[in-house]
């Protein structure tokens, strides 16, 4: 019923091979430049900290890095606490390799995941 109306309006067999070509490339197209777009606002998200700090305790230091990351911070107000205070010279460095610096020799550990740093005891 389809091939025979589009027959009657003038497409010929050829035609309608070449136009769903056409439209199968443009649907890939739309994907992989969507993936792109996807990749690039993943990587420009500013996830790179600087950060000088001297004898400051981790709750500051975890919100300077939520205000320069946009990441949100996931922690017991209560281990915050128990946690030395810290000192630190970064520039331009990335948000793990801060917190591993952070949270070296203390007793918690952390995790990335969607946008969330995820802090436990270890």
């Amino acid at each position: 019923m389809r091939f025979s109306f589009l027959c009657q309006i003038g497409l010929k067999f050829t035609d309608l091979h070449q136009t769903r070509k056409l439209i199968r490339v443009m649907k890939l197209t739309t994907i992989l430049l969507i993936a792109a777009c996807l990749q690039v606002s993943a990587n420009s998200r500013g996830q790179t900290v600087t950060l000088s700090v001297k004898e400051v305790p981790m709750k500051k230091v975890f919100i300077e890095i939520q205000k320069q990351t946009g990441l949100n911070i996931l922690v017991k107000e209560s281990l915050l606490e128990k946690i030395a205070p810290v000192t630190l010279d970064a520039k331009n460095m990335k948000v793990d390799e801060v917190l591993s610096i952070c949270l070296k020799n203390q007793m918690l550990s952390y995790s990335i995941e969607g946008g969330v740093i995820v802090n436990q005891i270890i």
